[in-house]
C-alpha cells in the first residue's frame, strides 16, 4: 500500500519525470514538497521493490533500431549464468523469467537485424543455450505502459 504522498509521487515520476539537471527538485517543487521528502521516498519505494527501475525507455523505430522479443529454454542449473549473460548486454532493455518451456524472455534492440541476430547468437553462446527464439514484432499494438495507481 502506498499512501496520498507517494502515489503522487509515482504518478509524476511515470507521466513527467523531468529532464533537468535537478529532476527531483522539480518534482518537489511540482508536488509541494522538498527536494529531500522526495528522494528519501523514493529510496523507500525502491527498498520495498514498488519502483523497479527508474530510467528513460527509448522508442527503437525513432532511434533507427529494430527490435524484437527473444525467448529460450533456460535449465534452471543454466538460469544464473543466463540472466547475467543477458543483463549485461548494452542491446538487452527488458528480461523476465516465466513459468514456461521457454521460460527467460528479454527484448533486443540493435542497428540492424543482422547484428540484433548476431547479439542474439552471441547470447546464446556465452550463456550455453541450446535455443533462443527470435520473435520481431508483426504488428505494434501499443508502445506506451501506464498504471493507475
Amino acid at each position: 500500500m502506498v499512501n496520498k504522498k507517494d502515489k503522487m509521487l509515482l504518478e509524476e515520476m511515470q507521466d513527467r519525470f523531468p529532464f533537468s539537471t535537478r529532476p527531483y527538485h522539480d518534482i518537489a517543487v511540482k508536488l509541494g514538497m522538498k527536494e529531500r521528502e522526495v528522494l528519501k521516498r523514493t529510496r523507500v519505494l525502491k527498498q520495498r521493490k514498488i519502483i523497479r527501475y527508474i530510467g528513460p525507455v527509448f522508442d527503437p523505430g525513432k532511434l533507427k533500431l529494430v527490435s524484437c522479443l527473444a525467448a529460450a529454454h533456460v535449465p534452471d542449473k543454466k538460469l544464473k549464468r543466463a540472466a547475467a549473460v543477458i543483463n549485461k548486454h548494452p542491446f538487452v532493455s527488458h528480461n523476465y523469467l516465466r513459468d514456461d518451456e521457454f521460460n527467460v524472455w528479454f527484448t533486443v534492440s540493435a542497428p540492424s537485424v543482422s547484428r540484433l541476430k548476431f547479439i542474439l547468437a552471441g547470447i546464446k553462446k556465452d550463456a550455453g543455450l541450446k535455443e533462443i527464439l527470435y520473435l520481431p514484432a508483426v504488428k505494434l499494438y501499443k508502445i506506451d505502459a501506464r498504471f493507475k495507481i
